[in-house]
């Protein structure tokens, strides 16, 4: 994988849950994306088809949520790493 760090326009679903210890919580859910090619002026949608590793990275003035997601393109299985950055609500392809 490479490092590609494109913003990219997300469809996600964000929902409340209450875990263990009676405390409610977020989890996010990405469900696919836009993002545009080499040449600047096409975008591709891409279906995420599994999440494979969810974590959680930074501080708390700049936390992140990292997913590691494989897709199905172009008869290839490939992964890549978005990261969902909380704090100013944006989505990047980190790696591809």
């Amino acid at each position: 994988m490479e490092i590609v760090l494109k913003n990219i326009e997300m469809i996600a679903e964000f929902y409340n849950y209450r875990d263990e210890y009676n405390i409610s919580q977020v989890k996010i859910r990405p469900r696919r994306f836009r993002v545009l090619l080499e040449d600047g002026h096409e975008r591709a949608v891409i279906e995420i088809d599994r999440i494979l590793n969810i974590e959680e990275e930074g501080t708390k003035s700049d936390s992140k949520v990292v997913f590691h997601c494989e897709s199905l393109l172009n008869n290839l299985m490939i992964q890549y790493i978005i990261k969902y950055q909380k704090n100013d609500t944006k989505w990047i392809l980190f790696k591809m």
